[in-house]
């Protein structure tokens, strides 16, 4: 049932729990989802944004993003440069890798920087 609800468009707006901030969030749109954040539907599937322009259901299912109201990348970098030591966790380096090659179509030194090397 959430696929068909979360694969039209979402006019009157789906509740979810926020796993991450532990509070209800109402959203009209897939792109207001929170990178990195994990959700719960009220028929007790997970979701979480993943990718730009891809959530997870259940945690195998793939739907599209088609808007950006969060702003995934900048949310995405705002997220890795918190924390008092400075340096990124696991889950956020490689939520930062999979965006990159995502983004360039490649890993890095396989074409994506530009001509640079990657050390």
């Amino acid at each position: 049932h959430d696929y068909l609800m979360l694969s039209q468009p979402l006019a009157e707006g789906l509740l979810l729990m926020d796993r991450t901030e532990r509070k209800l969030k109402l959203i009209h749109s897939l792109g207001e989802l929170q990178p990195l954040h994990k959700y719960t539907t009220e028929y007790g599937n997970t979701l979480a944004r993943h990718k730009k322009h891809k959530a997870l259901l259940a945690g195998s299912i793939e739907i599209d993003v088609t808007t950006d109201e969060a702003d995934f990348d900048k949310q995405l970098e705002k997220s890795a440069m918190e924390g008092s030591t400075g340096h990124l966790q696991l889950a956020q380096r490689q939520a930062t890798y999979r965006a990159f090659t995502s983004y360039n179509g490649s890993a890095p030194g396989g074409g994506g920087w530009g001509g640079l090397t990657h050390p």
